[in-house]
Order: C-alpha cells, then sequence, then structure tokens
C-alpha cells in the first residue's frame, strides 16, 4: 500500500439534527420506577458504557484489542435517541477497522477517545493501526453501505466528520456540539464517580427498535443493492436499490432462489458463498457478473455477510452488490490506451531510430543532415498530434495532407474521401507524404512558381473487397530525371508504404508520380 495522506471532513447545520428518529419532537423525558430514584432518566443512557459493550461486541469475534481513553470523563448521560445514532457510527467505524485494517490478519489496536472542549462539545475518535484507506479513495463521497450509514448518521445528529488516513492507520472524528448533545432538552451530564451506567430492558429495547428503524431507511434509500436469503439460498428481502440494479420488482423475486440472478457459467458460485455463510464466514468484496431481467449482463462488485439470530446462530445471509460496469469500462480503456501508447511509443522510436540514423547518408554537411532530421522528426510530431486527439484511435487522411501540404496549399489540388487510418498507418502515410513534398519543394514542380501537385485517391469493389488506390502526380516543373543515387527519401516512398500497398514511383520527365494501390482494410482504423 502507497503512503498516502487524506484529510477529509463535512459537516451538517445543527437544525438537521432529529428531535426524535422519525423526525417528530422527542417526547420530554420520563422518570420510571427505580431509575428516577436513583437520579437517572429513563430516557437518557450513558454513552461511554453503551459505546463500550458496542464496540467490544463487534470486536469479539477478530484478533483486534479495543482499547478505550475517556480523558477524565467517568460517563456521559444523555438522550436514548441521540446516543444510539452516536453508538450505530462508532460500531459501523469499528467493524470498518475490523475489516480492513489488516488484511493480512496481523494483530492490530482499535482506540476509542472522547474528549470534551470548553464549549460542552464532544469529540470521539476512533482510530486504528492499519493500512489506512485506498489510494484514491474520498471518505466523503466513496465507499460502501457503511460508509453511507456513517455520513447518514452524521448528517442527522448536525455532527461534523473528519477523515485523517495514512499507511500508519486511520482515524474518524465525530464532533457533536452543545446544540446536537442538548437537541431532546437533556444535557451533557458528566459523572463523577466513574462507575457509569447501563440502560436497563425497556431503553435497551427501545433504542434497539430505532437503532432497526434508522438502518431501515437507509437500507431502502441507499444507491447499492441490498438484499437478504435464507441458507437455502432463498430470497427474503429486496431493497429499491436492487430493483433499479436488476430490473425486479420485490413482489418478482423475494420467494425465489438468488440464481435467477447469476450466470449459467457462473452458477457454481452460489453453493461455495452458502458453505461459507453456514460457517459463519464473511465473503468480502470480490468483482462478478449477475444477469438482469433483462438478460443483460451486469459486473458488480459483491460482497455477503451472515445474518444470526439473537443465540449466534447463522439463521441467512445479507448481500451488496454495486454495479461497478462503468469502472470497469474506464478501466478497460485505460488499458488499452496504456497498451496502446506502448506500443506506439515502440515503433515511433524505432522510426526516429531510422530517421536520424539514415538522414545522414549522402549530406554534405553536419546543418544540411540536422536539417533532413528536423523536418522528418516534425513531420511525424504533427501526426502524433493528430492521433492523440483520437486517443491514439487514428487519424483522418484528409486532415493528413493537409497538415503536411500546408506550405504549398496554394499549388496542392486534393480529392478524396475521409478515411480513417489505424495509428501506424497515419504515421507512414505522414512520412511518405512528407518525403514526396519535400522532393518537389527541392528538386520538383514545387521548386517553380508555376509548378503544382495533384493528390487524389479513391475507393472502388473488386471481386468482393474494397481497394484504395492513391495518386500523388506532379505537373510545371523541371525536367524530371531519375537520381543516380538513391538516398533515405527514396527509401522511405518505398518501403514505408510497402508494408501495405503495391507501391510504385515513376520519375516521368512531366514529374514525379507516386501510386499506392492494395486493400482498404490494411490501413483502416479499427472501429
Amino acid at each position: 500500500m502507497q503512503s498516502l495522506t487524506k484529510n477529509s471532513e463535512f459537516s451538517t447545520p445543527a437544525d438537521a439534527l432529529p428531535r426524535g428518529l422519525n423526525g417528530a419532537h422527542a417526547p420530554a423525558p420520563q422518570r420510571v420506577g427505580n431509575l428516577a430514584a436513583n437520579g437517572h432518566d429513563a430516557a437518557t443512557v450513558d454513552l461511554v458504557e453503551l459505546l463500550r459493550e458496542k464496540a467490544r461486541q463487534a470486536c469479539r469475534a477478530s484478533s483486534m484489542r479495543l482499547e478505550f481513553a475517556a480523558l477524565g470523563l467517568g460517563g456521559c448521560e444523555m438522550h436514548a435517541g441521540t446516543a444510539t445514532l452516536i453508538s450505530l457510527i462508532v460500531e459501523e467505524a469499528v467493524v470498518n477497522a475490523v475489516r480492513y485494517a489488516h488484511p493480512s490478519g496481523v494483530d492490530g489496536v482499535v482506540t476509542i477517545a472522547f474528549e470534551r472542549d470548553d464549549a460542552r462539545a464532544l469529540s470521539i475518535d476512533i482510530m486504528d493501526d492499519g493500512v489506512g484507506l485506498p489510494e484514491h479513495f474520498d471518505p466523503v463521497k466513496d465507499g460502501g453501505t457503511g460508509f453511507q450509514i456513517i455520513r447518514a448518521l452524521s448528517a442527522r445528529l448536525g455532527a461534523k466528520l473528519t477523515f485523517d488516513s495514512t499507511s500508519l492507520g486511520f482515524r474518524l472524528r465525530l464532533q457533536l456540539p452543545r446544540t446536537s448533545l442538548e437537541a431532546s432538552n437533556v444535557g451533557l451530564t458528566i459523572v463523577s464517580n466513574g462507575q457509569g451506567w447501563a440502560a436497563g430492558p425497556e431503553q435497551r429495547k427501545q433504542m434497539d427498535q430505532a437503532a432497526l428503524r434508522m438502518l431501515m431507511a437507509i437500507v431502502k434509500s441507499s444507491d447499492d443493492a441490498i438484499l437478504s436469503k435464507d441458507l437455502n439460498g432463498v430470497i427474503t428481502s429486496w431493497n429499491e436499490g436492487a430493483q433499479r440494479l436488476f430490473g425486479y420488482t420485490a413482489g418478482e423475486v423475494v420467494g425465489k432462489s438468488v440464481t435467477i440472478l447469476i450466470p449459467q457459467d457462473r452458477q457454481d458460485e452460489e453453493p461455495q458463498i452458502l458453505d461459507r455463510i453456514r460457517r459463519g464466514e464473511r465473503v468480502k468484496h470480490y468483482e462478478t457478473v449477475r444477469v438482469r431481467k433483462d438478460g443483460s449482463l451486469v459486473e458488480i462488485s459483491l460482497s455477503v455477510s451472515p445474518i444470526k439470530d439473537d443465540d449466534g446462530r447463522v439463521i441467512g445471509a445479507s448481500k451488496i452488490a454495486r454495479d461497478i460496469s462503468e469502472r470497469k469500462g474506464a478501466q478497460m480503456r485505460q488499458e488499452l490506451l496504456v497498451r496502446e501508447i506502448n506500443h506506439r511509443t515502440k515503433n515511433l522510436f524505432a522510426i526516429i531510430q531510422s530517421v536520424v540514423s539514415k538522414s545522414f547518408v549522402g549530406k554534405s554537411s553536419v546543418d544540411e543532415a540536422k536539417q533532413a532530421v528536423l523536418s522528418r522528426l516534425h513531420a511525424l510530431a504533427q501526426t502524433n498530434v493528430l492521433l492523440m486527439e483520437k486517443d491514439f484511435h487514428g487519424a483522418d487522411i484528409r486532415t493528413i495532407i493537409a497538415t503536411e501540404m500546408s506550405p504549398y496549399q496554394d499549388r496542392t489540388e486534393v480529392e478524396g474521401p475521409g478515411i480513417l487510418l489505424s495509428a501506424q498507418a497515419a504515421q507512414n502515410l505522414a512520412l511518405a507524404i512528407h518525403e514526396l513534398a519535400t522532393n518537389a519543394a527541392k528538386y520538383g514542380a514545387l521548386c517553380t512558381l508555376s509548378g503544382k501537385v495533384r493528390l487524389n485517391w479513391l475507393i472502388r469493389e473488386e471481386g468482393g473487397e474494397r481497394l484504395f488506390t492513391f495518386r500523388w502526380k506532379e505537373e510545371g516543373g523541371p525536367i524530371v530525371a531519375a537520381p543516380q543515387r538513391k538516398g533515405f527519401g527514396s527509401t522511405v516512398l518505398e518501403r514505408v508504404m510497402a508494408e501495405y500497398f503495391e507501391v510504385r514511383i515513376d520519375f516521368a520527365a512531366s514529374g514525379v508520380i507516386y501510386e499506392m494501390r492494395g486493400p482498404l482494410e490494411a490501413i483502416m482504423a479499427e472501429k
């Protein structure tokens, strides 16, 4: 894991805080039985003791060590509804640390620290000594249901979340202003005897019911597909995210086997998942493929967790699926582009090496060779700019010719259809046109005021095959004679396009003619 440092925070206004979990004003605290006699409110709980219990439950099945740092606080007594929301946030953060802090399986430490400032605001830190968040992971926007729960509950509390991550650990800080703690007209009470206080059975029942309602609301509104199934793989619940992802309504799938979502070539996955769930194991996020109602396939990231009853027996499983089609498509395009760039770079360096080494042949001075090298490299550079504009997918033949002939456009006639050439064919054609134009400017039609060049190409069907024919013809220049020796320019014209076509060079007295003829598919970019 690369070392990285992240610091992200967001907060919500205090008026977003619920007076009750259902959004209505919470009832005033009621004193009941012995709790009232002891000076405690039946609608209040000790937050520190509640978080100790929740965190211990989250760490129970792991090798992670749990530590608390109350920083002088004996206990924090507050309204049960507020304490429940806070406990759910802390529980999710601890579960996240247990699952992901140490992927190698080494023992680690989760620390929960409490701190109260002079304004009576409460800060709670959940820290681990693990590997930190993945690079490019944004805790404010990214993450699965756990992070969604943390963000949603923090918003309900009007609290501020701060995330700090390095390769040496992760810290989540929850900062609760005084207004949040006093939302139900029950202030934060510091218990001086250090003993704390735990909620009674009735208060625990109320808190569990409130937590369940909150979790149900989060599952219902989640963008992820969340469903549950029994140990036979029969679907027992189905949220709106699952309907959006797979196309089925809850009425269409509840009571049916989850295998209706699995392609035929992946049916062996479900028995393996169920075997692990029966053993109480969790299936961590893995990438797979599922099938929608309309028969189309969708790439997903899937995680599966066992559901247990009050006695700890596994009775089913919850599944969370996230559509990763867009990410996989972007990843595939990136990989393809990287491979193409690597291929193009190797070819380009080979061409440059040939250009540089052979441009000195027959030159009378270093300056003359230098100019030949630079002009040819410039032609290649221009073509690569055109290729980059289309992500190296190809370049249009008309654009290549217009670019290379731009200094002589008033004496050039061009006629032919648009053709998207492959990257390699585009580079080779650019070099050929460059050599023809350079030769014409030095010795041929373009070295006189009356000379001109005609370029034309066409596509025709012949024997069920599409053939490409290209012609360069110079007119109005000096009388042409075949060269006495063959330089690099002549070699380029003979060989650079011979990879694709039959090539013919005619040094006719009236002007040079350069022709190419062959299958169109040899130079076209792939669709």
